[in-house]
């Protein structure tokens, strides 16, 4: 019998917390979407150094050290 009680203390707390009955006002929001406006791509110019940009399928990767040294530097350097 004691455990009777508790259950139903418990399940009329759970129902009072959760508000059972209360009424909830809706709000209408007005919403405006604005189209986002992206920039033109630029064209890069072409490395100086054709060493400095691999291509594999669509995928092209470029080397900034490279793009930013001059070949001459590189030539004189020693391989590792």
């Amino acid at each position: 019998m004691k455990r009777v009680k508790i259950v139903l203390l418990a399940a009329l707390g759970v129902v009072i917390l959760a508000g059972c009955g209360k009424s909830s006002k809706t709000t209408v929001i007005d919403l405006k979407v604005t189209p986002e406006v992206t920039e033109t791509p630029k064209p890069t110019k072409a490395p100086e150094n054709p060493n400095a940009v691999k291509t594999n399928g669509d995928y092209t990767a470029t080397n900034e050290y490279l793009m930013n040294h001059k070949a001459e530097a590189l030539a004189t350097a020693t391989p590792a």
